[in-house]
């Protein structure tokens, strides 16, 4: 039973995230690199890369983690309805923290690549992708 309600708030954030929440990659990039560049002082082509890659890292994570969730309840089994996503603000707000933990694993992985501090760069992944959140859910607002 809670593999199933598993599978399916990942299913639902995954749709919500390649669907609905399409802005919240690019925003999410420019903004780490930003925060990258500016409080960490790395040079431009590393702050580059490293917002691409761990935002792409966070989107294949979340991919596999979903497709094998839903290998495990079986096919056939999709939600009953979205009452995963109840609203775009908790929607928007999930996937900004799955991709937080995401992005965070990766940077663990990287971390004795680059010489910034692993707390700063887990507190600017924290803020950057919360404040993706916000302007993404201030742009579902407007609508």
């Amino acid at each position: 039973m809670v593999i199933y309600k598993c599978a399916h708030f990942l299913l639902s954030e995954w749709i919500w995230g390649i669907t609905w929440d399409t802005y919240h990659i690019p925003f999410n990039i420019i903004i780490i690199l930003i925060l990258l560049k500016f409080f960490l002082r790395i040079n431009m082509v590393p702050a580059v890369c490293m917002a691409i890659a761990s935002q792409f890292f966070a989107i294949i994570v979340l991919s596999l983690f979903t497709f094998g969730a839903m290998y495990l309840i079986g096919p056939g089994s999709g939600p009953d309805s979205f009452v995963f996503v109840p609203c775009p603000l908790y929607a928007t707000l999930f996937l900004g923290l799955l991709y937080t933990f995401f992005q965070i694993i990766f940077f663990s992985f990287k971390k004795c690549r680059y010489k910034a501090p692993f707390s700063a760069i887990a507190a600017i992944i924290f803020i950057s992708n919360n404040l993706t959140v916000l302007i993404t859910w201030l742009l579902y607002s407007i609508e």
